[in-house]
């Protein structure tokens, strides 16, 4: 397993429960590859983090989530087993925003996910680069 660099949330204020709250939710998500419902769903059929483990799919799945956009270059969620019924792999290099053609393809395979009646999670890289850049605030 590759180790990933802490980032503090730069949209977080200093106030002690907001650490302590994004220590967890990173101490669990490093641990477990479980996401966190409160710490990752931002839309009501979008959820965004970052690597996530089997069992973590196996939660999104419970929470309707079908269709995956995975925008890490260093990992193919389908050959770690992960089998959603949509599934777009955008490999964005950390610390570089992605282009214009992998948000356009990105956007069309996530509406197509919700007019389905179905939810979408985005996977981003770790460390400050194209999560910061990505769903919620560019799509």
């Amino acid at each position: 397993m590759v180790a990933t660099p802490y980032v503090w949330p730069t949209s977080f204020s200093q106030k002690p429960i907001n650490m302590l709250m994004w220590s967890l939710a990173r101490l669990n998500h490093t641990l477990t590859g479980i996401p966190i419902k409160p710490f990752c769903h931002v839309a009501p059929d979008l959820f965004v983090g970052g690597k996530i483990s089997r069992a973590g799919w196996r939660r999104l799945e419970t929470w309707g989530v079908s269709a995956l956009v995975n925008m890490r270059v260093e990992f193919d969620d389908l050959s770690l087993g992960i089998r959603p019924d949509t599934y777009l792999w955008l490999p964005t290099i950390d610390g570089t925003p992605p282009t214009l053609e992998q948000l356009v393809e990105g956007v069309r395979v996530i509406q197509e996910a919700i007019a389905y009646g179905g939810r979408c999670s985005s996977t981003a890289p770790p460390g400050s680069g194209a999560r910061r850049r990505s769903p919620p605030r560019t799509w």
